[in-house]
């Protein structure tokens, strides 16, 4: 015999239904991804690109709705694989790195002079991507292949394009690890015998005469000697490379994966030095970083979040706020920066 039990719901069982279905749908936000997660260097917190992202109407739905239409997409396409549609002319390639996971950072510098230089390469899967981005704009060879730190997000496809490409000189920062990752771009390096150089606060680089890059972080003398025996992930990516390149009177502020802690020293120690037309958001725009006192001091006109993922809603109004226009790789795809009277950051 089959036991059928009717529910009722009385009084009580009406109001705890009311204030059930609320707290559901809250947790269902938290694990979605809308609402800030935790911090990681592996995970960051991240939200779905179909959120909207300010009360300003700066609607951000996600697929096909992100260009004005194909024919637009096509067009900025074939512009940014083309490094002689401004040839003689700074640009600066931010790729759109697509994974499951968060994938990094890599940007590519076209010097007028023709020199180039590719900061960070993502993490290992995208290396066979960055290596056919390269190939498409007809790159047999990088001058520099630098990496801002040793996390596996920023050094992992450098486990391809080591093998695939000549490349003439590795710049990193004297800051060891001890992930796989790691020691087989360690390997690759000392097999192909490329020259490594580690770079500190002071450094100067020169891509030809118009382009000038100063090392702003880590502090001088920074090794393994003044380090903790156990490294932590703040303190690896505190001492990552802070680099402002400046051309002409622009300028660029790359700023790898420091804190807020290293922004507030930063800004102690250099203040009106950090000002910048463009800023690299620090850690991808997670909330880890880009304090207020950082963001007054760059007084940046743009600010790039190079992250698949995007990370903080609280991050990305904190600029918005400041009239800052904000672009999302995970978003707008692949950017690309050209430079006249000022910068323009053109996307799809």
């Amino acid at each position: 015999m089959n036991h059928h039990r009717n529910w009722k719901l009385g009084k009580w069982g009406r109001w705890g239904a009311a204030l059930l279905i609320p707290l559901l749908a809250l947790i269902l936000l938290v694990f979605t991804g809308v609402l800030d997660g935790k911090d990681g260097e592996d995970q960051g917190d991240h939200i779905s690109a179909s959120v909207e992202l300010s009360a300003d109407g700066l609607g951000l739905t996600g697929e096909g709705e992100l260009a004005a239409g194909e024919e637009q997409n096509q067009d900025f396409i074939q512009r940014f694989f083309n490094p002689e549609l401004s040839n003689g002319q700074l640009q600066i390639r931010y790729f759109h790195l697509e994974a499951e996971e968060k994938s990094g950072d890599a940007i590519l510098i076209h010097a007028p002079n023709g020199e180039t230089m590719l900061i960070d390469a993502g993490i290992k899967e995208v290396g066979p991507k960055v290596a056919e981005y390269l190939q498409q704009l007809g790159l047999t060879h990088l001058d520099y292949a630098v990496a801002t730190h040793p996390h596996h997000d920023h050094i992992g496809g450098y486990t391809t394009l080591l093998r695939t490409l000549e490349i003439k000189q590795f710049l990193t920062v004297n800051v060891p690890h001890t992930t796989e990752t790691y020691k087989s771009v360690v390997a690759l390096l000392e097999e192909r015998q490329i020259p490594v150089t580690y770079l500190e606060e002071g450094d100067l680089l020169q891509l030809g005469e118009e382009v000038t890059i100063e090392v702003l972080n880590p502090p001088k003398g920074t090794g393994p000697s003044t380090l903790p025996a156990e490294l932590s992930t703040s303190t690896i990516n505190n001492h990552s490379l802070v680099m402002r390149l400046t051309y002409e009177d622009q300028s660029i502020l790359f700023t790898g994966d420091i804190y807020k802690e290293r922004e507030y020293d930063l800004v102690e120690r250099l203040g009106p030095k950090l000002q910048a037309d463009v800023l690299d958001a620090p850690h991808h725009g997670d909330k880890t970083s880009s304090s207020k006192s950082f963001i007054t001091a760059v007084q940046p006109k743009y600010v790039i979040m190079s992250a698949n993922l995007f990370q903080s809603k609280a991050v990305y109004d904190r600029y918005r706020k400041q009239d800052i226009d904000v672009f999302i790789t995970g978003i707008d795809g692949h950017l690309l920066i050209t430079w006249g009277q000022t910068p323009t950051v053109l996307k799809r």
